[in-house]
């Protein structure tokens, strides 16, 4: 068996413990609580037949959703590598965020309300309204037509951004109409845009 060097393990403190557990505890409560009697009120199935089918829907959705997030993680990283050579910034075109100071981390508390609204809504709307009503036009090639809107959407960020989320704008459309689980693209969404954000926001991007 290898050993393992207590001195080179990280620490895993207060707030990583409870940053851990307790967003465990809040997606159990949900899986148990709100979304089963939901999904038992739909089905008409058995409590605990409702549970395991439940519990297989949630575990096929985020095992989806981490190989849509590496997958848009490793593309875009590549567009990433090819775009600071040819462009001075990839933020948006009409706005220039500087490293925020401790003087100004405050910022981060009115984003996060914007973040969510603005995952929920762009995937409400692009994925749970128009991808399903696009799919009568299109068919199975729905998600390019959702894609290439979704791209034009972005146009006012400018070409370095456009360039940018072109990954996402084509990965996450496609994963949502072949799985028709809109679930997905807020997980990929939020995964990506968040950290994206709080790496540029603290300068490390």
């Amino acid at each position: 068996m290898p050993t393992v060097d207590l001195d080179e393990m990280k620490s895993f403190g207060f707030l990583a413990t409870a940053l851990a557990f307790g967003g465990a505890a809040v997606l159990l409560w949900a899986a148990t609580w709100p979304l089963h009697a939901l999904f038992v009120s739909i089905t008409g199935v058995e409590p605990i037949i409702g549970w395991f089918a439940l519990g297989g829907l949630i575990f096929a959705t985020l095992i989806l959703a981490v190989g849509g997030i590496a997958a848009v993680g490793v593309s875009t990283g590549v567009v990433m590598v090819f775009i600071v050579g040819i462009a001075e910034s990839a933020q948006p075109a009409f706005l220039s965020l500087t490293p925020l100071g401790a003087d100004r981390l405050w910022i981060l508390l009115v984003w996060v309300p914007f973040w969510l609204l603005n995952i929920l809504g762009e995937e409400f709307l692009w994925r749970g309204v128009i991808l399903p009503r696009q799919e009568f036009a299109f068919g199975q090639h729905a998600w390019l037509a959702n894609a290439a809107g979704w791209l034009v959407f972005h146009l006012a960020c400018g070409w370095a951004v456009i360039l940018l989320v072109t990954p996402i704008v084509f990965i996450l459309p496609w994963i949502v109409q072949k799985r028709r689980n809109s679930s997905i693209g807020i997980i990929i969404h939020a995964a990506l845009n968040g950290p994206a954000f709080i790496a540029v926001a603290l300068g490390f991007a």
